[in-house]
């Protein structure tokens, strides 16, 4: 069993940095490193834990003794009723199981409890497993997309801006 919780202390820093750190997670978010942990501490206490409109919502496997963070997805709240996600991460060992459903599930749970009827989030073409999953989880893909560089990846890559609604 999965549980969902936001970041709202430093306590869970070093999971977060953990899985930012993954290989996966470096290549497709456009970096060629993994964070520094100082300066990623910095942007998670700015832009994270003080942002009012930026948030992380960690899946912890409840399974698993201490009930350890296995992913998160990274939000921003655009409007009273849509968010755009910024982010999703899935640990590797927990990649292909059911955790990515579940964390989406999750998050549309706590979204529109709270109003949000609009979601939005971007994934690359050329990203199979995030396509194949945001399709199986009710997202249309648009046709409007942004070019972004991913330098592990061999350069450019069109990224599909992907929508959810709930009536």
């Amino acid at each position: 069993m999965y549980i969902l919780r936001e970041a709202n202390s430093l306590d869970d820093f070093d999971a977060f940095l953990a899985l930012k750190s993954q290989k996966d997670a470096i290549k497709w978010s456009g970096f060629v490193t993994a964070p520094d942990p100082e300066r990623f501490k910095q942007y998670y206490i700015e832009k994270i834990l003080n942002n009012p409109k930026t948030h992380v919502l960690f899946l912890c496997d409840a399974d698993e003794k201490d009930c350890p963070i296995v992913a998160y997805t990274q939000y921003d709240d655009v409007s009273p009723i849509e968010i755009e996600i910024r982010g999703t991460v899935i640990k590797r060992q927990y990649q292909g199981t059911d955790a990515y459903g579940e964390l989406s599930r999750l998050t549309m749970e706590h979204h529109i409890h709270k109003g949000h009827k609009i979601f939005v989030t971007w994934a690359s073409e050329n990203n199979i497993a995030s396509v194949v999953n945001m399709l199986k989880e009710g997202y249309i893909q648009t046709d409007i997309f942004d070019v972004r560089n991913l330098p592990l990846l061999g350069g450019e890559h069109r990224f599909f801006k992907f929508i959810k609604e709930i009536r």
